[in-house]
């Protein structure tokens, strides 16, 4: 029987979308407990002889992580009322200046506050939709990355636990995994943890890849 772990892998590795957004976090919750830090992500990833993606994946992943950004920034400007009100206010004062100039205003768009208003929220909303769509192809591009993360962390956690225990037999001590190889394990969970099973506009890629290289 698989144990946790190998089943999160094969989800990840083999998953159609459906089934990665049901996974059951008990499976995750099974295995050690630890608090992982981003630092320390990074550090155990800093192990690793290679990046856990290719360059063309990593490129990928940062070309759709700055889309991802666009959005969220548009997301961010259209949702404050105050940038509507000042679109309104400058709409106001360039009618204002073509009637100071003798021209009419016939071919002109006469909108009040409140149509700025909703342009700014159908805009807000278009920019939300925008942002899921760059969020699930984040998701996608991370998921092999992620299990050779998992990989990873579990071989280094059995290399250093396989040292402690020689030590523990050298001394006639009965052996417990240090915090060192509980927190090591944790670590791959943590970042899978990370990584989102349902892509929403307002999740970082940047939060959930913290182990890959991508300054």
């Amino acid at each position: 029987m698989k144990d946790a772990a190998e089943t999160i892998l094969d989800i990840l590795e083999n998953s159609t979308e459906d089934q990665f957004a049901i996974l059951d976090r008990k499976l995750i919750q099974s295995e050690p407990k630890a608090d992982v830090s981003n630092e320390t992500i990074q550090a155990v990833a800093s192990r690793a002889e290679a990046p856990f993606a290719d360059d063309q994946t990593i490129q990928a992943i940062k070309e759709v992580r700055a889309k991802w950004k666009h959005a969220w920034d548009s997301v961010l400007f259209h949702s404050d009322t105050q940038n509507a009100k000042a679109a309104w206010l400058k709409h106001k004062q360039g009618l204002a200046g073509k009637i100071a100039e003798g021209k009419t205003l016939d071919n002109s768009d006469g909108w009040s506050r409140e149509d700025w208003e909703s342009d700014f929220f159908n805009k807000r909303e278009s920019s939300k939709l925008a942002g899921e769509k760059f969020c699930k192809e984040a998701i996608e591009l991370a998921k092999a990355p992620v299990a050779k993360f998992i990989r990873f962390c579990n071989q280094l956690a059995d290399e250093i636990e396989g040292g402690e225990r020689a030590l523990s037999q050298e001394f006639a001590v009965t052996y417990q995994p240090s915090n060192i190889v509980h927190t090591i394990r944790a670590t791959g969970n943590a970042a899978r943890i990370k990584l989102p099973s349902v892509a929403q506009w307002g999740s970082d890629p940047d939060k959930f890849m913290v182990f890959l290289p991508l300054e």
